[in-house]
């Protein structure tokens, strides 16, 4: 069986950002952090994975220092 891991549409503005599609969950930014594990995504209950949402976000960039702060309403646990 075919199966999408990853499909979503991105619209970059200079103030906000809009993604919609399937992809990392926004609690943490995931994948950053991947248990060593054999098989991914792993454990039960860990804080990462993909949903299909809606996001809107906006990144704050400077020499120093990256900020991004986001939103997203995705499917319900």
């Amino acid at each position: 069986m075919l199966r999408v891991r990853h499909a979503y549409f991105k619209l970059e503005t200079p103030w906000i950002d809009v993604l919609m599609g399937q992809t990392w969950n926004l609690m943490g930014y995931q994948p950053y952090y991947i248990p060593a594990i054999l098989q991914f995504p792993g454990t039960v209950g860990g804080l990462f994975g993909r949903t299909p949402q809606l996001r809107v976000s906006h990144n704050f960039k400077s020499k120093a220092v990256n900020f991004e702060i986001a939103v997203a309403m995705m499917r319900g646990a």
